[in-house]
């Protein structure tokens, strides 16, 4: 059964690829969402004559589930050339704001939940007749929490990261929508001078189709010139945009969202593969034959996060919070037991590393409801699960390294 539970760790980590949202929006709430709400809600804005060429903005969203909401009904809204969607004004903003706000609000019904939706008229602060959807049912476990966390911060150094396109990309649209009076739709082509930048400029793309221009993959036929860059300025760095005129030789400052230097770093590059070998006689290891050193390099500074797995209980090797750690080699010990069948492992040993602090504070805090882990004797069930959606969320923030050891009369080996 532990076995199982091992292999369930190892495959999460390996799928734990920049997120999708879609598993927060599933279920009744989601299928109401696309096939009900956001219909219904498209066909009036864009055709009703009083939002006729009327601008219309989200009203701002306190917690990551109504945020989630917000996304999923602008897709469907931003696939209307009639709908003039804006970004909600803020502070530093001195531009007009729209006619309409569109309000989301999600809110508990003793053990279920009610979200409505309704449109309120800014200027003279009523609601909109006859525009109102609602829906009442059960969150699932994912929206609860997702529900219960503050929407991600926009505008903050510590928390845009290359790792987070979509929130990167938000940030950069709503700068843009205060620097530059966007022009009538045109075509326009969106290029990143690094690669690292290519999951931000699809985001961008989503953000900006039908706001201001029409995407193309064929930059000769494009009206307008974008491009997406990162200049690096220790301790700091920005992502910026430009858009170049005709002759491609002078550029306009579009939008420009500060980020660490430490978030252009390449996570995938922060962990050597680990190496086992027979441990020597001393410390936990004095009194077994049947021990191991697994050694691996930290390439650049970073939040590290180290547990180890066997006989069904969690040994995390740092029950405190984690703290960073400097470039060097590493080496941790543990025992290895003899399977129990042939071809099982005998223990698991797993390096999570990270630069965001608040992500290793997070996993540090799940690995520490498991079973045997600081002193904990208190079975939490569900702690795999919590991990896997700490990791699916931080996605390409964290890198990880695993191995699975068995020993055989002394014999170590690897599977």
């Amino acid at each position: 059964m532990w076995h199982a539970s091992k292999t369930l760790i190892f495959v999460w980590l390996l799928s734990a690829q920049p997120a999708l949202a879609a598993s927060l929006l599933s279920g009744s709430l989601g299928l109401w969402l696309d096939r009900d709400a956001a219909p219904e809600l498209t066909d009036v804005l864009g055709n009703h004559p009083r939002f006729k060429g009327e601008a219309l903005h989200f009203a701002r969203s306190g917690d990551a589930l109504t945020q989630a909401v917000e996304q999923r009904l602008s897709e469907h809204l931003l696939s209307n050339p009639h709908i003039r969607l804006v970004w909600r004004p803020t502070q530093a903003c001195k531009r007009k704001p729209s006619v309409y706000r569109l309000q989301i609000d999600i809110h508990p019904e003793g053990t279920s939940h009610g979200v409505s939706i309704r449109v309120v008229d800014v200027e003279e602060s009523q609601w909109i007749g006859g525009v109102s959807l609602t829906w009442r049912g059960r969150l699932n476990r994912e929206q609860r929490t997702a529900f219960a966390l503050p929407s991600p911060a926009t505008g903050h150094l510590t928390r845009l990261s290359l790792a987070r396109p979509d929130e990167l990309a938000q940030a950069l649209a709503q700068d843009m929508a205060c620097r530059y009076v966007l022009p009538p739709a045109q075509s326009a082509f969106l290029e990143q001078s690094d690669t690292r930048l290519a999951p931000v400029a699809n985001a961008l793309r989503r953000r900006l189709s039908n706001r201001a221009w029409t995407f193309t993959d064929v930059k000769d036929q494009a009206e307008s010139f974008l491009r997406l860059s990162v200049h690096e300025s220790p301790p700091a760095a920005r992502v910026e945009v430009h858009l170049f005129e005709p002759d491609r030789h002078r550029a306009q400052l579009l939008a420009s969202a500060p980020i660490p230097v430490t978030a252009l770093r390449d996570t995938k590059q922060l962990l050597s593969p680990l190496v086992a070998a027979p441990a020597q006689r001393k410390g936990i290891c004095r009194h077994s034959d049947e021990c191991a050193e697994v050694s691996f390099r930290l390439e650049h500074e970073a939040y590290l996060v180290v547990f180890s797995t066997a006989n069904g209980r969690v040994r995390s090797l740092a029950c405190d919070t984690p703290e960073l750690r400097d470039a060097g080699e590493r080496r941790f010990r543990l025992k290895v037991a003899s399977g129990p069948q042939p071809g099982r492992p005998g223990a698991g040993f797993y390096v999570l590393a990270t630069h965001d602090a608040a992500i290793a504070r997070r996993l540090a805090a799940v690995l520490n409801q498991a079973p045997g882990t600081c002193r904990n004797n208190v079975t939490h069930g569900g702690w795999l699960t919590d991990l896997r959606d700490q990791l699916t969320q931080a996605g390409t923030a964290v890198s990880w390294r695993a191995m699975h050891l068995r020993s055989d009369d002394g014999q170590l080996s690897t599977l």
